[in-house]
C-alpha cells in the first residue's frame, strides 16, 4: 500500500509525501506556478518541475529530465472526484455498474520521450484515507501537559 498525502500550505506552496512499504519514502515540496530545479545523481541531472492547480481537488506536476533514451516529459496529474460520478467501468474491472459512490483520487499519469515523441499513459484510482496517515501523527504522549494556575 502506499499513502499519498497532499498539502496545500501557505505561501502558495504545497507538500506531497508518498510513503509506501516497498520504495523508500518520498517528500516533494513545490511552490505552485514557480518551476524548481534539482540536480540529481547520477552526473548532477536537471530536473525541472512546475506545479499548477485549478482548484482544491486538482493538482498538477510537469516535470523534465535527461535520460538514457533521451528528455523525458512527464506530466503527473491528480483530481479527487467526489459523489457521484462515473468512471469507465473498463479501468477498474467492474461490468455491473460505473457509478461511484465515494470520493476517489484518479491520478492521470503521461511519461513522453522528446526525441522519439512516443507517450504512455497511465491511470491509477487511489481512496481517500480517512484516519490521519502514520506519518503525520503527533505523539501525545510525549507533549508534557500544560500546568495550572
Amino acid at each position: 500500500n502506499t499513502l499519498h498525502t497532499i498539502s496545500f500550505l501557505e505561501n502558495n506552496k504545497i507538500s506531497i509525501v508518498k510513503r509506501s512499504r516497498v520504495n523508500n519514502d518520498i517528500k516533494v515540496e513545490l511552490e505552485l506556478g514557480k518551476e524548481s530545479i534539482q540536480y540529481l545523481p547520477p552526473g548532477n541531472r536537471e530536473k525541472r518541475s512546475l506545479a499548477i492547480s485549478n482548484h482544491p481537488g486538482h493538482l498538477e506536476i510537469r516535470s523534465s529530465i535527461m535520460t538514457v533514451n533521451g528528455m523525458g516529459k512527464v506530466v503527473d496529474t491528480k483530481l479527487l472526484q467526489q459523489p457521484p460520478h462515473q468512471l469507465n467501468a473498463a479501468n477498474l474491472d467492474d461490468h455491473n455498474n460505473n457509478h461511484i459512490l465515494c470520493s476517489v483520487l484518479m491520478q492521470t499519469l503521461t511519461i513522453t520521450n522528446e526525441q522519439t515523441g512516443h507517450s504512455h499513459i497511465t491511470k491509477r484510482y487511489f481512496v481517500p484515507y480517512d484516519k490521519t496517515p502514520p506519518h503525520l501523527v503527533v505523539n501525545t504522549a510525549a507533549i508534557p501537559p500544560t500546568p495550572t494556575p
